[in-house]
């Protein structure tokens, strides 16, 4: 089991984003910027007042990823890049340049943190990365995710955002 603080897209914002950048691979992840991996609650969190979506990475191989700033930052506490992991091809491995184990490593959502730190680290073309001229804001929902052994996810959205009488999902599982 693994826990994460991450920023839930709205429908709205996921219906907005797939007109505007076509998934290139088959399944599409989209649902989430995290925020903090590994923490047990909200204590970290907070209700932002801007993110917006400034870029798109593309490995050419099986994984697509936006580039993400929430309230004028790129880099997560962590240090990793904020992003949505876009879409994934998990039936292509990944190429050797974006992995350090040896043997056959299918894709996984997990990947992006990886090509995003070769792209910043590397910029040798192997990843292919579009910035945007005019960022796209989005809407966003703090919450804390659990991710259990069977897949399965219980998400908790942080309460209420103050001041402005939203009420947010509340507890909701996705598988």
């Amino acid at each position: 089991m693994s826990a994460f603080t991450a920023f839930l897209l709205t429908d709205e914002s996921r219906r907005r984003l797939k007109a505007r950048f076509a998934p290139v691979y088959p399944v599409i992840e989209a649902d989430h910027i995290t925020h903090h991996f590994g923490v047990d609650d909200f204590a970290d969190l907070h209700w932002t007042e801007r993110v917006e979506v400034i870029g798109i990475a593309d490995d050419k191989h099986g994984l697509q990823a936006l580039l993400v700033r929430v309230d004028g930052r790129t880099e997560r506490p962590d240090g990793r890049t904020y992003h949505v992991t876009w879409s994934l091809d998990p039936n292509k491995i990944l190429p050797p340049f974006l992995r350090d184990e040896e043997g056959a490593v299918p894709y996984e959502a997990k990947h992006s943190n990886v090509m995003i730190d070769y792209l910043r680290s590397k910029n040798d073309g192997k990843v292919e990365c579009h910035m945007l001229d005019d960022p796209i804001v989005i809407t966003v929902m703090p919450a804390h995710v659990v991710k259990k052994s069977d897949g399965e996810r219980i998400i908790n959205v942080l309460p209420n955002k103050p001041g402005t009488g939203y009420k947010p999902w509340g507890l909701k599982a996705h598988e």
